[in-house]
C-alpha cells in the first residue's frame, strides 16, 4: 500500500511524524476519512495546517496538506499591513521636514540684503522673549505669493505699536516683504 502527501512537507513536526503518519494510514486504511484526518492532524502537524483526502483506493491514499487561516493570522496581516503604511507616511512626514529644513537654511545661507539678516536677528531675539506663537520669517519667504502676509504684518505693527520689540520685528518684516 502507498501513501502520497502533496504539498509542503515543512508543515508536518518531524520527519519521524511523516513515516508515523504512513504507518497509521496503512493500519487504519478503511476508517480514513476527511473528519478523522482533521482530528488526528495536531499529532503530525504543526498549527495551521491539516490533512485532506484526495483520493482513497485499496493500494494507494492521496493526502493533500492544506494551510488553515484563521481570525488570528489575519489580524496579523491587517496588523502588518497598517505598520508598513503608518511607516510610509512617518517617511513622507519625515521627507517634507527634511524639505523645509532645506529650504530655511537655503533661505537664511542666500541673505544678500542686510535687512534680511536684521529681520532673522530680531526673529532670534523675540523668541527668547516669549513662548507665544511669532511669525516666522521663514514661512513667509519660502512663501510664493509674500503679498498675502502684507496686510497681517500691517496689523500687527499697528497693535504693537513701532517701539515695542515686536512691533520693531513685523515692521522689519513689512519692510523686506512690501
Amino acid at each position: 500500500m502507498n501513501v502520497y502527501i502533496e504539498g509542503d512537507r515543512t508543515s508536518f513536526l518531524s520527519k519521524r511524524s511523516i513515516d508515523k503518519l504512513k504507518l497509521y494510514l496503512k493500519n487504519n486504511l478503511n476508517s480514513v476519512t476527511n473528519e478523522c484526518l482533521k482530528k488526528i492532524s495536531n499529532q503530525y502537524l504543526k498549527n495551521m495546517y491539516f490533512l485532506n483526502l484526495i483520493d482513497k483506493n485499496q493500494n494507494e491514499i492521496k493526502l493533500k496538506i492544506c494551510h488553515f487561516e484563521s481570525n488570528n493570522q489575519k489580524i496579523l496581516e491587517n496588523k502588518r499591513y497598517l505598520e508598513l503604511k503608518l511607516n510610509e507616511l512617518r517617511q513622507k512626514r519625515m521627507s517634507h521636514q527634511q524639505l523645509d529644513y532645506i529650504k530655511e537654511k537655503t533661505i537664511k545661507r542666500n541673505q544678500n540684503n542686510e535687512q534680511i539678516k536684521k529681520v532673522f536677528e530680531e526673529y532670534e531675539n523675540i523668541k527668547k522673549l516669549t513662548k507665544n506663537p511669532i511669525l516666522n520669517p521663514t514661512d513667509v519667504y519660502k512663501n510664493k505669493n509674500k503679498n498675502q502676509y502684507t496686510p497681517i504684518v500691517k496689523e500687527l505693527v499697528e497693535s504693537f505699536g513701532e517701539h515695542n520689540p515686536f512691533g520693531k520685528y513685523y515692521k522689519l518684516l513689512l519692510q523686506t516683504i512690501s
